[in-house]
């Protein structure tokens, strides 16, 4: 497994008592990437590397947009992963950054996402693409950076930001499967 000096560090941080730190998936009320990459550690998976200031202006130009400050947050420490987390938990695939697409131009023909912003993304996927998931990115929008799953009829809020995805994501949370 390669990490970045960054993320190994992250893995090997001690507890601030000094002692070997251990990492319970259900105690932090607001999880980040640093939960995401215990986990794909844990199932010898390899995280993206970290993200940098260039690759989100680089996002952010090509697709006129601003990310959200979490998104980035998170990004800084892995750029998604090509690897899903445990098939026992969440099974979810955060998407590196260049992955990132409009919903309308991954599903072109599909009614409902016809219906969303062209400021929809796919931002990940669950059970190797059996559902995807959307982060809405029109700044216009009370939604702004809401993240949705999108489901064969309908789309369902599975968290009200990208930091609470995050967080659901990491714990197996029921509240990711609204999509119906």
């Amino acid at each position: 497994m390669k990490f970045s000096q960054r993320q190994h560090a992250m893995l090997e941080r001690p507890a601030e008592n000094g002692q070997k730190q251990t990492f319970n998936y259900g105690t932090s009320p607001q999880m980040n990437f640093d939960a995401i990459l215990r986990q794909l550690a844990s199932e010898n998976e390899e995280p993206g590397t970290p993200a940098d200031d260039a690759l989100f202006e680089q996002v952010e130009r090509r697709y006129r947009i601003n990310l959200p400050a979490d998104v980035k947050r998170n990004y800084l420490i892995m750029n998604g992963s090509h690897c899903y987390t445990s098939g026992f938990g969440s099974w979810m695939r955060f998407w590196p950054l260049e992955e990132w697409r409009p919903a309308i131009q991954k599903f072109p023909g599909d009614t409902l996402v016809r219906s969303l912003s062209r400021q929809t993304f796919v931002c990940a996927d669950y059970g190797i693409g059996c559902v995807y998931f959307v982060i809405d990115l029109d700044e216009l929008a009370p939604t702004f950076g809401s993240v949705y799953g999108l489901g064969a009829t309908r789309l369902g809020l599975a968290a009200s930001s990208f930091s609470e995805f995050v967080t659901r994501v990491a714990v197996d949370s029921d509240e990711l499967h609204s999509y119906g």
